[in-house]
């Protein structure tokens, strides 16, 4: 019945929620190098920083899917 209405199975929502939970902890680290990097550079003494960027602006709307019904 799942299948008829293009609905995820419960292993797909676990292989996404591992997922996410595993960027979440990367994430977690890689904020936490830089905040570790950001502390070292404001030790020596460097007022110089890099400019920041505006985050990208998306190319495309995500394209959804539709099924046709069987």
């Amino acid at each position: 019945m799942t299948r008829q209405y293009d609905l995820p199975t419960r292993d797909e929502l676990n292989t996404v929620h591992r997922r996410l939970k595993d960027l979440k902890a990367e994430l977690r680290a890689v904020t936490a190098r830089l905040a570790e990097a950001e502390q070292a550079q404001g030790a020596t003494g460097r007022t110089d920083k890099a400019p920041v960027k505006a985050p990208a602006e998306p190319l495309m709307k995500a394209a959804t899917r539709k099924r046709k019904a069987k």
